[in-house]
């Protein structure tokens, strides 16, 4: 990671998402001034912790290494503009800070104790920092990090779809074979109820299967026979009210909208 033979401050910061605190150890260990917070959203805050550090080194005639552990994305703004500023930045993987948390700063769980076990794991001879991608594999990164929470959200809304109809229309599940398919999810939005299917246009609900799932008018008939007999059946044994109806459409929404979205990142 760097020389160890020579002697230098540590300074630890323990990256929070609005603010991150900074503490600076002596190589002797000993943790000196107090802690320092920056504020994420003030540039003077930002631009304190560079002076402060400086102010370190000229006072201990010594040259600092920052140390902060990765956190997501919380720490990339502050990890590039410290680097901007010339200082030495080193990010620690989570699991190493956790496997040295027994470090005796007290046994307390803050973001200024943090900060201080940081700045002293810090002076630990061989410690292993990681490696931060350059800015291309890190957008990769993210795009494909955000793709599959996006996408496990979706799953979320599907199983919550499902769960009303269980409520409202339990015959509807085994018309098609997933809920969330194009020609399902436009029947809901246009059909959410089985009074609404009864009272359809029959011309209509075979057209709009028809454009929604391209299978042929034969497989687009059927379907709509099979709609009017589970609406019909629905009748008697299912129930809905308003709040029902809100959801179903709500979730209908959702889903629709977070596939839109999904389809267009450049991971799917």
């Amino acid at each position: 990671m760097g020389n160890y033979s020579q002697p230098f401050l540590s300074v630890g910061i323990d990256v929070g998402a609005d603010f991150s605190l900074m503490a600076v150890a002596l190589p002797t260990q000993e943790i000196v001034g107090r802690p320092y917070k920056i504020l994420h959203s003030s540039l003077s805050s930002i631009q304190g912790s560079v002076d402060r550090v400086r102010a370190m080194e000229a006072q201990h005639g010594l040259s600092a290494k920052v140390f902060m552990e990765s956190t997501g994305i919380y720490h990339y703004p502050l990890y590039y503009r410290l680097k901007d500023e010339g200082l030495s930045v080193f990010i620690l993987n989570p699991i190493i800070t956790h496997a040295n948390s027994n470090i005796d700063v007290r046994g307390v769980h803050n973001d200024k104790f943090d900060a201080q076990k940081i700045a002293l794991l810090g002076l630990k001879p061989k410690l292993k920092t990681s490696v931060v991608p350059d800015d291309n594999i890190a957008a990769v990164k993210s795009l494909v990090r955000e793709y599959h929470t996006m996408k496990k959200e979706c799953s979320q809304y599907i199983c919550r779809l499902t769960s009303q109809l269980r409520q409202t229309f339990p015959q509807y599940l085994p018309v098609f074979s997933k809920v969330n398919g194009k020609a399902s999810l436009e029947i809901l939005c246009h059909y959410t109820t089985p009074e609404a299917i009864l009272a359809a246009d029959r011309a209509e609900l075979i057209s709009l299967i028809l454009r929604t799932a391209g299978k042929g008018r034969a497989m687009a008939e059927k379907k709509c026979e099979m709609l009017v007999q589970a609406a019909s059946q629905a009748v008697s044994f299912g129930h809905s009210n308003a709040g029902n109806i809100y959801f179903i459409l709500h979730f209908v929404e959702m889903i629709r909208l977070i596939d839109a979205q999904t389809a267009k990142l450049p991971a799917s």
